[in-house]
């Protein structure tokens, strides 16, 4: 009887538990529209006056400035594009990335400054007197219209210069691209051949505008998307697009950086090392959002060169790299309230699939030791389950005895429990132990870009997606309503025991909706479960006829 309830609070807490991931996502959020004046600018750092305000202005996102000419660069990873109007890029697509699993496919438009994407970098200098120094919307000057990494180079710079004659100021504007990199070094370079100095304060944002992959359903919950920033000092931090609205960040940064989460991808601005800079954040109207940083001003003497450099990561949080490009970045793979046990099950997976080249047959190999791990403690539960079927009928002659009384009907039960050496718990311990670990691999298959469009084998493309023809759902129920069979239903009342029957049906309809490795997972645990209970119940058959 307990058991039974046990198993039935068990099914309850999954349900619950992503019922509640799909309301997190969807809830309405009390927000107070903020209207953004420049006035809310940061201010200038250090010594150097404050920015006038039409110099404020330069840090105002503007809709895409007036086409300029269009620079054409391509790596071994990545086809963008640079506009010499403002000097950004204007669109960045991965081309180890597809918008679907069809091999046919576009590459991923990880940056766009064309609606309806609209993400992209920004940035320039800031200055007292706007017109001496570029901004997002100065005119720059290109060699070239196209540049290419060619075959055996590592490196790759493209340059781009704007000029101040009246005053003798240049500033080159050199993006920096390494094989097999998605992270842009962005240089500054600023030569002084006035007759007086020059100061200014580099800054770096982006912009974006929220779209419709911010939202989930009951069953796949969107990841997290909005701000995300880091520093050695404040660690890692997240600020919904409803939490940009409301209160807005403003902020000190030391080394670290800060960036726009979306599932799977980031883009973000890394900034210079042992210097601070003012970070801040914007929810802009048609709901566009930025988040930059305005860094500390730099002063030129005549006569003199200085440089500035900041680097920007556009690209997939590819959890063996985002480390090693900056410490904190792979916290935006975010596991949710068990990443202790997600982050060694993706490891273990990521392992595993280094061997066999296979995602699905990791999963698999996963699942067996994970049931090998706890093989003694399903042991236990299985033989608990066989001892009970031997004292059916002893329960049931209790029930029958007592059953105008309640109190009296437990106390014998439990003496006969005691009696019997039996737990009646011990039958949902295999299935406790499963529930973190179903949830743990659940958010590895929703959050690692790794498994994204991750094929298995014959008619399974994408373990991260349903089963397009819900075979893996049906097979998982089956094997459930197996297992079930197995289970010895004792002292259940009628409705119970319906609801126990229905449990398959109710868990096929729940899982076609779930991402087809986790299916995978749960059915191959289940066949397991079966092999391992069918072992144990002919060892003891044996046993007793010995």
């Amino acid at each position: 009887m307990e058991t039974i309830r046990l198993m039935l609070v068990t099914v309850l807490l999954v349900i619950t538990f992503f019922i509640y991931q799909a309301w997190q996502v969807q809830r309405p959020r009390p927000v107070v529209p903020q209207a953004v004046e420049q006035s809310t600018l940061p201010k200038a750092i250090g010594t150097a006056p404050a920015p006038s305000k039409a110099a404020a202005s330069a840090l105002a996102p503007t809709e895409p400035s007036p086409r300029g000419q269009r620079i054409a660069v391509a790596t071994d990873v990545m086809q963008l594009q640079i506009d010499t109007a403002g000097g950004d890029i204007q669109a960045l697509d991965l081309t180890r990335y597809r918008v679907s699993r069809d091999r046919l496919a576009a590459a991923y438009p990880m940056l766009n400054a064309a609606a309806p994407r609209l993400f992209y970098p920004q940035s320039g200098w800031l200055a007292s007197d706007p017109a001496r120094a570029p901004d997002h919307q100065a005119n720059f000057v290109s060699l070239a219209s196209e540049y290419r990494l060619q075959d055996g180079v590592d490196q790759l710079e493209v340059p781009l210069v704007w000029t101040d004659t009246a005053h003798g100021i240049e500033v080159r504007k050199v993006y920096q691209f390494r094989r097999g990199s998605y992270d842009i070094g962005l240089r500054y370079e600023v030569r002084n051949t006035g007759a007086g100095p020059w100061q200014a304060q580099p800054y770096a944002q982006l912009l974006r505008k929220k779209g419709a992959d911010a939202k989930g359903n009951m069953f796949m919950p969107a990841s997290f998307q909005g701000a995300v920033y880091y520093s050695a000092a404040s660690k890692y931090h997240k600020l919904s697009y409803d939490e940009m609205l409301k209160s807005p960040l403003a902020t000190t940064l030391g080394d670290g950086w800060v960036g726009l989460s979306e599932h799977y991808f980031i883009a973000a601005v890394l900034l210079p090392k042992d210097e601070a800079s003012n970070c801040y954040t914007r929810a802009l109207v048609e709901e566009k959002y930025l988040i930059g940083c305005l860094a500390q001003p730099l002063s030129v003497a005549p006569g003199q060169t200085e440089s500035w450099e900041t680097r920007i990561y556009a690209g997939p949080k590819d959890q063996d790299r985002l480390e090693d490009v900056a410490p904190g970045l792979a916290l935006t793979v975010d596991y949710g309230m068990l990443t202790v046990l997600a982050q060694p099950v993706f490891w273990l997976l990521s392992t595993i699939n280094g061997v066999v080249g296979n995602w699905g047959f990791a999963i698999i190999l996963v699942t067996l030791l994970i049931k090998l791990a706890f093989y003694q403690l399903s042991a236990a539960s299985y033989r608990s389950m066989a001892h009970m079927r031997k004292v059916q009928p002893k329960i049931m002659a209790l029930r029958e005895r007592y059953k105008e009384d309640k109190k009296t009907l437990n106390e014998k039960m439990m003496e006969l429990y005691r009696s019997e050496k039996i737990n009646p718990l011990g039958g949902c311990l295999p299935i406790l132990v499963q529930i973190p670990v179903f949830i743990a691999l659940y958010w590895v298959l929703l959050e690692s870009v790794e498994l994204r469009h991750a094929p298995f084998m014959l008619w399974i493309h994408d373990l991260a997606s349903a089963d397009p023809y819900y075979v893996l759902p049906v097979l998982m129920g089956v094997s459930m309503f197996l297992q079930q069979r197995m289970t010895p239903m004792i002292g259940m009342e009628p409705m119970q025991r319906r609801i126990m029957l229905s449990m398959p049906l109710v868990f096929t309809v729940f899982f076609a909706l779930f991402p087809a490795g986790l299916v995978l997972y749960w059915f191959v645990n289940n066949v397991l479960s079966i092999t391992q209970q069918w072992f144990i119940n002919h060892q003891l058959d044996r046993k007793a006829t010995a």
